[in-house]
């Protein structure tokens, strides 16, 4: 960044795009124009440009009133100008800065409430914002680092098909979990509330001394699952059942399929993770825990 008064008269010329002579007006008039265009930015290097801008003004308003000075016409009018120009660079300078702080500071203040409640609406904006932030203001180089697992996981569950990458998109939900567990700076939870239960579920073997939940795909379909379990259930064993499900299939339930009147709810998910499952089942009015079998 050029310094005040090391800036010779050639270079601070150059800086503002104006012909030998310039009079003061046109000088005060150029760097307006250019100042406006960059006190808004929050981007460092525009800052960078700001300064050298003022101190290329300061150069040329001094020039102007050493020509003037020479002349000895209105010695004392211009050395009150070149002052006041001086110290309105000055007043100016804090003001942008001042600006750009106060912004920055809303700007980083809406961040850290959109990293409370992360969801699909709006994790891209929340990158969006990282980047207009630099990695030395507060925490943002971290809440960078773990944006980049978040997207990237995010991403993972959003952008396949659990009926094909199911293994996949259970990892990066439980990376997510993880974090959402290890910090306070991320809230996590309405996001992982509302991905599809079918990610924790399908293939994996549930089971215990007492009974068992199998959630398969069914074979040779692209789409569709299979329920088989133990859990005791309302079925009456000489009909057959249609499976249907509620709540992001958290609520699993029976459709007779020769009387669609006879409707039931089974079971209800109470929690999922890696190692166990807890699931209640409403005709014995008990909540079963079952355990991976691949754990």
């Amino acid at each position: 960044m050029a310094q005040p008064y090391g800036m010779n008269k050639n270079e601070a010329l150059n800086k503002l795009d104006l012909e030998l002579g310039a009079s003061k007006e046109t000088i005060l008039s150029r760097t307006k124009e250019l100042a406006d265009e960059l006190e808004v930015s929050d981007n460092p290097e525009d800052h960078a440009k700001l300064a050298d801008i003022y101190a290329a003004t300061q150069t040329l308003l001094e020039d102007e009133e050493h020509r003037v000075s020479s002349r000895r016409l209105k010695k004392k009018r211009m050395k009150i100008g070149l002052v006041s120009g001086i110290a309105l660079t000055v007043v100016a300078l804090v003001a942008v800065f001042s600006i750009i702080s106060i912004n920055r500071d809303n700007t980083y203040s809406d961040l850290r409430e959109m990293m409370k409640e992360v969801s699909i609406a709006n994790y891209e904006d929340i990158g969006d914002i990282l980047n207009d932030l630099p990695d030395n203001y507060e925490d943002v180089a971290t809440f960078k680092d773990q944006y980049a697992s978040i997207r990237s996981n995010i991403e993972v569950i959003e952008n396949n098909n659990v009926f094909e990458s199911t293994s996949v998109m259970r990892v990066a939900y439980y990376d997510l979990k993880e974090l959402n567990e290890e910090t306070d700076d991320w809230d996590l939870s309405y996001y992982l509330g509302r991905v599809d239960t079918r990610v924790l579920l399908l293939g994996v073997q549930w089971e215990s001394s007492r009974a068992y939940f199998h959630l398969v795909k069914n074979p040779g379909e692209a789409i569709g699952t299979s329920l088989d379990s133990a859990l005791p259930n309302a079925k009456d064993p000489e009909e057959d059942y249609y499976v249907y499900t509620l709540n992001n299939r958290r609520i699993i339930g029976f459709i007779n399929i020769n009387d669609r009147t006879e409707k039931f709810k089974a079971y209800e998910i109470l929690s999922i993770d890696e190692d166990a499952l807890r699931i209640y089942a409403f005709t014995t009015d008990e909540t079963y825990t079952l355990y991976s079998t691949s754990s």
